[in-house]
């Protein structure tokens, strides 16, 4: 009997398998573990063909345009260059301007900016992400040449003189005159704002996008061992003094500039002809050979290096800009403001050799780019006095805004003109943006030498109306840039410099796509799915995402493991009772379904707004109560919460984010108050540690933040007031003068409610300082007066009082607009000081200022004031402000007596920086009475 009930493969039983034809594996998948999980495809974009389309097309019209430009550039230095070397060996100079490298276009025709906007979760980054994406992976785009902006011929040095400025007669900067056959990779740069690191520091987003530039193009230790030795491996010594000496000082005869071989190749020498007292290449056909080997080699180069630009060009560069070459005021206030440009900056220092850098006589277009002019709103904060002057600026005079911005803009027209295919910068959540960003923003994209790059700016519809600031910005570069544009397709048709996209939520169609493809149903099995979840979603793809996976945690969706696929099995009612109508809610119901460790992460991650590296997150999940030994465990549980979609990683940078502001906030508010309070001191506490081993800025500003929002009751007031002290220092290095003045706020609010206050007497006195100065410089003139009195009250010596003495008299001026009365008081705060100066100088007063002046000029002209050391002299500032004032009121004879007393002290202790304002105004007055030769 149990033979015949015995059926092989059936009734529970294993039959053998002969034939595997119809064999169903599904049972036997190694990721069981991972059905009920739902899977969102990660290479697909749904949706967005047409805008996909138009980006890419505007990126290869420009890429069109800047290669034809570089093709025609290259055409016509081609015939310069060829009649300049023939010109060697003639005796009769010449003149080697080639027309051929002088802007071709002053218009927008080589950049493009679009604006691309859309609701939150519309699909804006995932956009430009497969856009930078495609273009990155498509390698028919053609490489272009760039030439520089001026003429000049390059030189070969030896020993640690390795470049000097050097332009020129076919030596072009790590390209190859024509387009190159070998394609090199698209350079993508991104940065995105959020609504806590726009508040914690200026250029958050600029500042990512320079990181990762500064990593892609600055070549690592191995790849730039040879940075410090000579390029002239390959060459005897008979062809190196044949290269370098002959030819050299040839051409610094004939040009008027040192000749340089090309310094990216042992090549390009290699075969100098001619005899002992003739080292020029005499043919035309001997000197393009030796010109596009030349390029050729230096090509190869760039490329070991890597693909994007030839570094060594921009080092090159950077070493000969007048306005950000080493040592210059551009320089470190580039490396003030942006502190991730700092490794680059520092490898494009010259040896002790090339320690006196040359401007060759051209004048900087930023000029004096870090001190502000005296009398306006932007030259209060000189106000400094000499008390804590250090403490209160950092540096003379502040940093200027219009200085940062011309650093800035400086260095990135550098890089970008040298980049081999034109750049793609994107900055998300602009609503975002704090105010220097968008003013640097709205500066870059209206200025003309920013080229070879397309900037795609990203921002929420909803957020940003007529009265936010960065619909100015878009106003003013469409304005600027529709005005002027010259840039024709094929056709002849027209094409912008600047353009919108609008994103708006996806149809029903294209939804129920989505769902189909991640539980793997055909687009009509989940018809009555796609209706109920569109309803809820509006075809938002980041609501919708969040939607399925809370219809999967309340098992209305869910994947049946005896017939392998998703099902569900409630009515549209029902399903639609499933999802709540908030995101944000829905979040917070995926936040109460992950374990502990990883929700007390993401918890903790969403009040940071910066990325972070496992290192960071290992110290902080130490301080909740989670003892991680080693840093994998960390990894390993940040990687279940990127599989969750709750954080996002950065392969560059190797660091972990929230994936999106919603889940942030959610996870802000799923915490109570009481319990929020204790973790974010436990966070500014881990913070700060990092900021004292690692110089990572951003550590203080958040920690600073994170303490400031917490009741005072629950922190040291004392250290607080520091900590807001040392972050606005930070701030004011970055020219963010707005962040500056709120932090010296709150950590003066914390000092009076210390136990510090006055007590510690010279941290008190300068955090006062500062704080006045501020607030003049910003116009908050009600505001700085009390802090002026107390100054005045507290202060134990005259000096300590001179920078409250002075931001009153200022105040009183600025408040009253009566010159007048600016005059009066300042002579009496100089006459506390010792220097009398009389309201009313009679002819008598000023015969006796005179001869003491000769007195000590002992018959030496006054072109001697500069031979006269600069030194920082306080009272000066006073001084000159009170020449102004008596400027301004017409007091043309008091005016005389201050420069020739300010004339007569500088000759005493040193020139201080006022000087020359001082000497300026009395020029005015020489210059309006018709005594022009005396004016100047």
């Amino acid at each position: 009997m149990e033979e015949i009930y015995h059926v092989p493969g059936e009734h529970g039983t294993i039959a053998e398998v002969i034939d595997q034809t119809l064999y169903d594996d599904r049972s036997d998948a190694s990721d069981d573990l991972e059905k009920g999980r739902i899977k969102f495809p990660e290479s697909k974009l749904y949706g967005r063909g047409k805008e996909l389309a138009k980006l890419e097309g505007i990126y290869y019209e420009l890429a069109r345009a800047c290669r034809d430009r570089a093709e025609a550039a290259a055409d016509v230095a081609a015939k310069s260059n060829s009649k300049c070397l023939e010109d060697l060996n003639d005796d009769d100079g010449g003149d080697s301007e080639s027309e051929g490298t002088s802007t071709l276009a002053a218009s927008f025709d080589f950049s493009r900016v679009v604006f691309l906007s859309g609701y939150s979760g519309i699909g804006k980054s995932a956009l430009v992400n497969e856009f930078m994406r495609r273009v990155r992976a498509n390698t028919t785009i053609m490489d272009v040449a760039h030439y520089p902006k001026s003429s000049g011929v390059t030189t070969f040095l030896h020993g640690e003189e390795k470049f000097d400025k050097a332009y020129s007669i076919g030596i072009v900067r790590g390209s190859t005159g024509k387009s190159s056959k070998h394609s090199s990779s698209v350079l993508c740069i991104s940065g995105k704002y959020n609504e806590q690191s726009s508040a914690v520091a200026p250029f958050s987003a600029i500042s990512q996008a320079l990181e990762k530039m500064v990593f892609e193009i600055v070549p690592r230790e191995n790849e730039s061992s040879k940075e410090n030795t000579t390029t002239c491996v390959g060459l005897t010594d008979e062809q190196k003094s044949k290269a370098t000496k002959g030819l050299a000082s040839k051409v610094m005869q004939k040009v008027g500039f040192p000749f340089i071989a090309d310094p990216y190749s042992a090549d390009a020498v290699t075969n100098v002809e001619g005899g002992e007292n003739s080292e020029i290449i005499n043919t035309k056909e001997e000197s393009e050979h030796h010109l596009q080997q030349s390029r050729n080699t230096a090509c190869d180069e760039s490329r070991r290096q890597n693909n994007y630009v030839c570094w060594e060009s921009v080092r090159h560069e950077i070493r000969n800009s007048p306005i950000i070459q080493p040592g210059s005021d551009g320089n470190k206030i580039l490396r003030g403001a942006f502190p991730v440009l700092i490794p680059l900056l520092e490898r494009c220092e010259l040896s002790e050799t090339k320690s006196i850098l040359k401007n060759g006589g051209r004048k900087s277009r930023a000029g004096s780019i870090v001190r502000r002019g005296s009398g306006s709103s932007a030259g209060r904060r000189g106000s400094t006095g000499n008390v804590g002057r250090e403490e209160v600026s950092g540096n003379v005079g502040g940093t200027s805004d219009y200085a940062i911005k011309e650093s800035t803009l400086e260095f990135l027209s550098i890089v970008f003109r040298l980049l081999k295919k034109p750049l793609i910068l994107s900055l998300d959540d602009l609503q975002w943006a704090d105010r220097l960003s968008l003013e640097m923003l709205q500066f870059l994209l209206c200025d003309r030498e920013l080229e070879n790059v397309m900037v795609v700016c990203s921002f929420r519809s909803n957020e940003v109306d007529e009265n936010h600031p960065f619909f100015k910005v878009m106003v003013d570069a469409e304005n600027v840039r529709d005005r002027i544009h010259s840039t024709k397709d094929e056709g002849n048709r027209d094409i912008a410099s600047v353009q919108r996209i609008d994103l708006y939520n996806l149809s029903p169609a294209i939804i129920g796509n989505f769902i189909s493809d991640c539980i793997r149903k055909e687009p009509d099995e989940v018809a009555t799915l796609t209706e109920v979840v569109y309803q809820k979603t509006m075809g938002n793809i980041f609501f919708v995402k969040h939607a399925i996976e809370e219809l999967v945690r309340k098992n209305a969706l869910y994947y049946d493991m005896m017939s392998f696929e998703w099902q569900w099995s409630v009515d549209k009612v029902q399903l639609s009772n499933f999802m709540s109508d908030d995101v944000v809610e829905t979040i917070k119901g995926k936040l109460q379904e992950l374990p502990l460790p990883m929700q007390k992460m993401v918890i903790a991650m969403s009040y940071i707004p910066n990325a972070l590296d496992a290192s960071i997150l290992k110290k902080i999940m130490h301080g909740e109560g989670f003892c991680m030994e080693e840093e994998g465990e960390v990894t390993t549980l940040l990687q279940e919460a990127s599989n969750e979609g709750m954080i996002i990683y950065s392969v560059e940078n190797q660091t972990y984010n929230i994936a999106h502001d919603r889940i942030r906030q959610a996870s802000r508010e799923f915490m109570a108050i009481e319990e929020r309070d204790d973790l974010l001191i436990r966070i500014s506490q881990v913070l700060s540690t990092v900021r004292q081993t690692s110089q990572s800025e951003w550590c203080l500003y958040v920690a600073v933040d994170n303490l400031n929002s917490i009741p005072p009751e629950k922190t040291d007031q004392g250290d607080l007031a520091k900590l807001n002290f040392q972050a606005s220092k930070l701030a004011q290095k970055r020219g963010a003068a707005t962040r500056e003045n709120e932090l010296l706020r709150r950590g003066q609010k914390c000092l009076e409610r210390s136990e510090i206050h006055w007590k510690e007497y010279e941290f008190t006195l300068h955090i006062y300082n500062a704080a006045i100065v501020s607030e003049y410089s910003l116009g908050h003139l009600t505001d700085a007066m009390p802090l002026i009195e107390a100054v005045l009250e507290n202060a134990r010596s005259l000096d300590d009082k001179f920078i409250a003495h002075l931001n009153k008299v200022l105040c009183q001026c600025e408040a009253t607009r009566d010159y007048d009365i600016g005059t009066e008081e300042c002579a009496k705060v100089l006459k506390m000081y010792g220097y009398d100066f009389p309201l009313s100088p009679t002819k008598a007063d000023i015969m006796k200022e005179e001869v003491l002046l000769n007195i000590v000029l002992r018959n030496r002209p006054y072109s001697y004031l500069v031979n006269l050391p600069v030194k920082d002299i306080p009272v000066f500032e006073l001084i000159n402000h009170l020449s102004r004032f008596s400027l301004l009121s017409g007091k043309t004879r008091l005016l005389t007596l201050i420069a020739m007393k300010a004339i007569r002290i500088s000759l005493d202790k040193g020139i201080d920086r006022n000087l020359p304002g001082i000497l300026v105004s009395l020029g005015a007055v020489y210059n309006k009475k018709g005594k022009i030769e005396k004016a100047y």
